[in-house]
C-alpha cells in the first residue's frame, strides 16, 4: 500500500503543494495534520502503526516527518529493517 503524509506546522500554511505532489504520486491513503513536528502527531501515528512490509511512505518534502537528522536517520533504519520504502517527492 501507498500511504502519503502531509503536515504543515503553522495554521495560516497551507497544503497545495503538498496535495498536488501526493495527488500526482497517486497515494492509496493520506493522512495529513496541521501540527509542528515536536508535539504529539496523532495522524502520524495513525498511519506508522498501519505500515507492512512492503508498503511505501511517501512526503513532499523529508522535513516533513521530523525537525532533526537523528530523527530522520532514525525513521529511515526502521523503514529499512521493516521493508517499507520511502519517497521524497521533492528530493528524489
Amino acid at each position: 500500500m501507498v500511504f502519503g503524509y502531509k503536515r504543515v506546522s503553522k495554521k495560516d500554511q497551507n497544503l497545495h503543494l503538498q496535495d498536488d505532489a501526493l495527488n500526482n504520486f497517486k497515494c492509496d491513503k493520506v493522512y495529513f495534520e496541521k501540527e509542528s513536528g515536536v508535539k504529539f502527531r496523532k495522524e502520524w501515528d495513525a498511519l506508522y502503526s498501519q505500515l507492512r512490509s512492503g508498503d511505501t511512505v511517501v512526503v513532499w518534502k523529508i522535513d516533513r516527518l521530523g525537525r532533526t537528522a537523528w530523527e530522520l536517520i532514525k525513521l529511515m533504519t526502521e523503514f529499512k529493517d521493516k521493508d517499507i520504502r520511502f519517497t521524497s517527492v521533492s528530493e528524489g
